[in-house]
Parts: structure tokens; C-alpha cells; sequence
């Protein structure tokens, strides 16, 4: 997999789309890469060689993986692409498979660049998958500005040998159980393309407006931005007439709220990381926080209470049932769900509150009678 990395990405254009500056202001701070991100760059590298052995054997290939929900992840993804293929090939459509395509993003990035997980360009439609082994955020593939990017790149590269009339961009994410899917035309795909060039240019120059919005969760400079902090306190500006907010204030307030949740949190962690590093920040000391007693040694606690006349019934706790997690991990997704699916419920979740454009069904509140079942004698 390649390391060579764009000044304005294609993953981080839905950031920079919205906020331009952002690109070149990120390249201040260090790239810190998380444990979640090598574990994405492993499953990655894992899902590529199952794909190659199947396109040089016809071989569904495991190969040593002792993390078995990624081993499980990986190989859905592998069929997932390969039964595109074959659903392709059987329609007539002379499909292509293609793995760690790089994609010359450069008619409408300056100087920019990706690598597409899977292209399979065919006489009726030109297909990207990618995989997100990440289960953070739920990505969505409807307008998503990464993968009409990578379209964009595939057309050019593919389009002059199928000609191909629309572009069909799939999202991949194994571990949220997520599949999203979005068709576009060819036609419409390069006029969004059009429409982003201005942008990309502010960006790569590092010019253009600031903004703050829910593209900042992953920009590197989103703790100290003057922008974000000034926006985050923006909603107190406007303060209600009356003694008390009615249900309308409350609700003007709801929609920054997540956004300065996380951003209170980022600004502690910065400060303590800082603080620990040996800067002094004004006002505050670093001194030791709650600590929580554990037993050094389980056994010898026993052992020590048993000495002293306690039965064991009063020392140990009954045997408790593993999560239901670590059973899933235990047994493989796959195999979980289907032999012990009957041994588990759902129950339905605690009402929350979210904006009316959340994809989720509204909740409806039950009846006493669908609570409690209808009082005798009725």
C-alpha cells in the first residue's frame, strides 16, 4: 500500500470543502496515527491479499489473522467485492476487477492523488468500493465527497475503454454492519468535479473562509482553531427576552451542543497533554487525580480471608456469563449470530434526542396498555 500522501487528500476533502484553509493549517501539527488507524491499515493490507489470491487462484484464502473479527470483516468484504463481480460478469457487463487502484486525482485536486480500495469498471456502470474498518463514525456514501473524488479519478482512467454511463460508489463498513450506496451519473459527477476546483484551489494556496462545523472532528488543529472557539460560544450570543427559554430557545441551543461537548473535551486534553509535557499553563497544576483500589493478587486475597474463617461463598462472586462481545469474538460473528441468535434479545433503546434529519424511525411513545396489557375484565 502506498505512504506517499497528497498536500490536499481526497479523504479530507469534506473538511477542506467546507473549511479551505484547514488543509495547509493542519500541516502545523503532528499526525498523530491512533491505534484505530493501524488497525485500518492492517485490515487493509489483509482484505488486499484475501482479493489478489481469489482474482490469481479462484482461491477464498485465510491467512493467519488472530484477531477473528477482523479475520471475519475482512473475508465479507472480499465476497462482498467478488459477488459484485460475478453479478457483473453473469449480466454481460464485462466486468474488471481492480484492487489498490491509484487514481490521478490532479484535473481537480492541484497536485492530488488516491488509492481506490476496489474499481470495477463494466460496459453498463463504473463500481468503487472501500473499505472503513472503522466503527467510530458511520459513513455514509450519498454525497460523499471522497469516493465522487476517487469516481472522478476511476472515469478518466477507465472511461475511454467502457464508456459507461454512471458511476456507483459503495461503502464498506464490516464492524457497523454498514453497506451505503450511491449512483450518480457521469454526467452529473463531473459537474460536481467542476464545482469543487475553486475550492480545492483556495485550499491548496491555504486561503479561503474558516468555518467550524462537524467536519472538525478529525482536523488536527480543531483544539486550538480560533474559529471553532469562537463559533462554539457563538450560541450564547443571542440571549432569550424573557426570564426563562421556552421550548423554542432550548431548541436554537441543541444543535451546537455535540459540536462544544467534544470541543470542551479536545481543549482539556490539550492543556493536560501540555501540562505534561512540562509547559505551564496559566492558572492550573498538574497533581494526582482519583485512584481506584484493586486487589494486587486475587488469590492470595482469597487465600488471606479463607485463613481468617470467610468461605469461599462470601469471597468469590457467582460465575458470570462472558459479554456478549467477547462471546461474538469468541465464536466468530458470523457463526454467532446465526446458532445463538434465539438466546439473545434487544431490548428497545432509551428515547433520544436528534435532528429531525437523523435516518433513524421516530420513536413512538407506548401506551399503558402495550406497557402494562389491558386491565382484567376488558
Amino acid at each position: 500500500m502506498p505512504e506517499k500522501h497528497a498536500a490536499i487528500t481526497a479523504s479530507g476533502s469534506h473538511r477542506w470543502i467546507h473549511c479551505p484553509p484547514s488543509a495547509r493549517l493542519e500541516a502545523q501539527f503532528p499526525d498523530t496515527s491512533s491505534e484505530a488507524a493501524a488497525e485500518g491499515t492492517r485490515a487493509h493490507a489483509l482484505a488486499e491479499k484475501k482479493l489478489l489470491t481469489w482474482m490469481k487462484t479462484g482461491r477464498r484464502q485465510r491467512y493467519k489473522e488472530d484477531d477473528e473479527v477482523m479475520q471475519e470483516s475482512t473475508d465479507n468484504y472480499r465476497d462482498y467485492v467478488i459477488g459484485l463481480y460475478n453479478e457483473l460478469k453473469a449480466a454481460g457487463a464485462d466486468p474488471d476487477l481492480n484492487i489498490e487502484v491509484q487514481l490521478d486525482l490532479s484535473d481537480w485536486i492541484p497536485e492530488g492523488f488516491g488509492t481506490s480500495d476496489a474499481c470495477i469498471p463494466s460496459t453498463t456502470a463504473l463500481h468503487i468500493i472501500d473499505l472503513k474498518y472503522g466503527k467510530g463514525v458511520k459513513v455514509d456514501a450519498e454525497e460523499n465527497s471522497q469516493m465522487r473524488l476517487y469516481a472522478l479519478g476511476a472515469v478518466a482512467l477507465f472511461w475511454p475503454l467502457y464508456e459507461f454511463e454512471k458511476a456507483v460508489t459503495h461503502i464498506y463498513q464490516p464492524r457497523l454492519d454498514n453497506i451505503s450506496v450511491e449512483e450518480i451519473s457521469v454526467e452529473d459527477l463531473i459537474k460536481w468535479g467542476e464545482s469543487i476546483k475553486p475550492i480545492a484551489r483556495q485550499a491548496f494556496d491555504g486561503k479561503g473562509e474558516a468555518h467550524s462545523g462537524e467536519w472538525c472532528r478529525f482536523c488536527r488543529c480543531r483544539t486550538v482553531c480560533k474559529t471553532r472557539a469562537s463559533e462554539m460560544f457563538s450560541v450564547l450570543e443571542d440571549q432569550p427576552d424573557t426570564m426563562f427559554m421556552s421550548l423554542e430557545d432550548v431548541a436554537s441551543y441543541l444543535p451546537k451542543l455535540d459540536d462544544a461537548i467534544k470541543w470542551a473535551k479536545d481543549l482539556q486534553d490539550y492543556a493536560l497533554a501540555k501540562a505534561r509535557s512540562g509547559e505551564k499553563v496559566p492558572g492550573y497544576k498538574l497533581v494526582e487525580g482519583r485512584s481506584v483500589r484493586k486487589v494486587k493478587d486475587q488469590n492470595a486475597m482469597a487465600l488471606a480471608l479463607q485463613e481468617a474463617g470467610y468461605g469461599p461463598d462470601v469471597i468469590w462472586k457467582p460465575l458470570e456469563l462472558q459479554t456478549l462481545t467477547n462471546l461474538e469474538k469468541l465464536v466468530g460473528k458470523k457463526a454467532f449470530a446465526k446458532d445463538y441468535a434465539a438466546l439473545i434479545e434487544k431490548p428497545k433503546g432509551k428515547p433520544v434526542l436528534v435532528p429531525e434529519s437523523d435516518k433513524r424511525p421516530e420513536w413512538i411513545e407506548a401506551t399503558p396498555e402495550e406497557m402494562f396489557g389491558k386491565p382484567e375484565g376488558e
